[in-house]
């Protein structure tokens, strides 16, 4: 019964065959620092993380090519987020909800947040000006979700960011060139964003910059070229 370690602070339960939906008893514990629960076969709704929780820091649903099969709401999942905050992942999760302003404005010590949406409606709403205060932020992946808005130019002073996925969702506006002053950015995929467009080449494509890249793709395709691109791995 999980529901009687009293003064829990890590659940770790990663790496197994569990089967079935998370119980509400996950919110029995309110020193929990950490959740793991990915690499299982879990599904149904995750559900509300209250704000008793008050050192929470780490939750960890799913990853890639994980068996669990969540529902989950960005809303519930960060209502009790702090500033200890550091890391959500729920890859291929079925998303809904907004973002919340919560997620921004109480969360300063952000690193990872992957939000990837697969079989759900998505994830709505846009960055607020609170976005560019993440400033500890390495890894942002909201591919498939319903995000619009700008791409605001404060992501230039996210200096330790290494990832960053957008693609497939409804960003519109002009490519920031900001972008360019992330030294560490290795990840960039900006592709299927129909009204975003701009011009990638004097960012990433001169001096052997795109070298360092693992993945750089965006719309620049011969079918829409919205994106002026000649160094990217892949055009759409």
């Amino acid at each position: 019964e999980v529901g009687e370690f009293e003064f829990m602070k890590f659940l770790y339960l990663n790496d197994n065959q569990l089967n079935g939906t998370v119980p509400a008893e996950v919110n029995k514990y309110p020193d929990l620092n950490e959740i793991d629960l990915t690499n299982n076969m879990l599904s149904g709704a995750f559900p509300k993380l209250r704000n008793n929780i008050r050192g929470l820091k780490k939750v960890l649903l799913a990853v890639e090519d994980d068996g669990n099969n969540f529902t989950a709401n960005i809303e519930e999942i960060v209502s009790s987020a702090t500033t200890g905050l550091s890391v959500v992942t729920c890859m291929d999760c079925a998303w809904h909800g907004s973002l919340p302003d919560k997620l921004w404005l109480q969360t300063k010590n952000l690193l990872e947040l992957n939000l990837r949406n697969h079989g759900g409606p998505g994830i709505s709403g846009s960055f607020p000006a609170a976005f560019g205060d993440l400033s500890q932020l390495q890894s942002l992946i909201l591919s498939g979700n319903r995000i619009s808005g700008t791409i605001p130019a404060s992501i230039g002073g996210h200096m330790d960011l290494h990832t960053f996925l957008v693609n497939d969702n409804q960003f519109n506006g002009t490519i920031p060139t900001e972008l360019g002053q992330l030294e560490k950015l290795t990840s960039l995929q900006l592709e299927g964003n129909d009204d975003l467009v701009g011009d990638l080449d004097p960012l990433f494509c001169v001096d052997g910059r795109n070298a360092s890249f693992v993945a750089l793709s965006a719309d620049c395709g011969a079918s829409s070229s919205r994106v002026a691109c000649t160094c990217c791995n892949e055009c759409f």
